[in-house]
């Protein structure tokens, strides 16, 4: 992927994640209603795209964490869903706001689902399939 790919397709998915919190009614609302589903999967791939652009070009750190980090990703990556559903049903009776939830349970899944990769990977055998 090109640096102009990258870079514009973190635009256009930026933008289009903008096109859904400033719709207030009226024309775009309704456009947006309508081709709801057509619209979050463009965002969804454009953002993607444009994240993995950023993320090659400015986010390559070399340094002891990130790489105890990379090696346990894949791992994170199979536990985060399972550990951010059960985080949500614990927390369910909790009313910090919605921007509070949200950064509350993605800190604390991204935390629990790396520890929880660490101390599965250190039963025998573990790590060949993680």
């Amino acid at each position: 992927m090109s640096n102009i790919t990258g870079a514009l397709s973190l635009a256009i998915g930026c933008a289009l994640a903008l096109g859904i919190y400033l719709r207030d009614g009226g024309a775009w609302n309704a456009f947006v209603t309508e081709w709801f589903g057509i619209y979050e999967s463009l965002l969804c791939v454009f953002i993607c795209f444009g994240l993995l652009w950023l993320f090659r070009e400015y986010g390559n750190w070399n340094c002891k964490f990130c790489q105890w980090c990379a090696a346990l990703s894949y791992g994170a990556y199979i536990f985060h869903l399972l550990l951010m559903i059960v985080l949500q049903y614990a927390t369910d009776g909790i009313w910090i706001g919605a921007f509070g939830k949200f950064m509350f349970i993605g800190i604390i899944t991204t935390i629990s689902s790396f520890v929880l990769t660490w101390l599965i990977k250190m039963i025998p055998g573990a790590k060949k399939v993680l």
